[in-house]
């Protein structure tokens, strides 16, 4: 899940691997800018997945995202909280300035799905 903040609402755009095929959906406070579930490609997960997964990340590791840390970072932070495959959550707080290429896209490409490309 990308989580960010649009003017002065929170959106949370979330990506799931179903059985089915992966599907994700947008949650907001802005009931208008919800949607879901929407398909994503197998393909596209897996290209989401390793970017999350990969070695750059681990040095953004939070233990958890707090609401204080979210609401102040949304600024200057791409926000990713992972649940994995053993019921464990991984969160991630990466400085727009220090995210490598391919983090910098994979937020952009979940923004889109919500309809924000900032």
């Amino acid at each position: 899940m990308h989580t960010f903040q649009d003017h002065s609402r929170v959106v949370a755009v979330g990506i799931t691997d179903l059985p089915s095929g992966p599907q994700g959906t947008v949650v907001s406070e802005d009931s208008t800018r919800e949607k879901g579930p929407f398909a994503v490609s197998k393909a596209q997960f897996e290209s989401m997945w390793t970017t999350l997964m990969s070695s750059g990340m681990k040095q953004y590791t939070e233990k958890e995202v707090t609401l204080m840390t979210a609401l102040v970072g949304y600024a200057g932070l791409y926000v990713f909280s992972v649940h994995m495959a053993d019921g464990t959550k991984k969160h991630y707080a990466v400085p727009k300035g220090k995210a490598s290429p391919g983090v910098a896209a994979l937020a952009a490409q979940l923004r889109g799905y919500a309809g924000n490309t900032k």
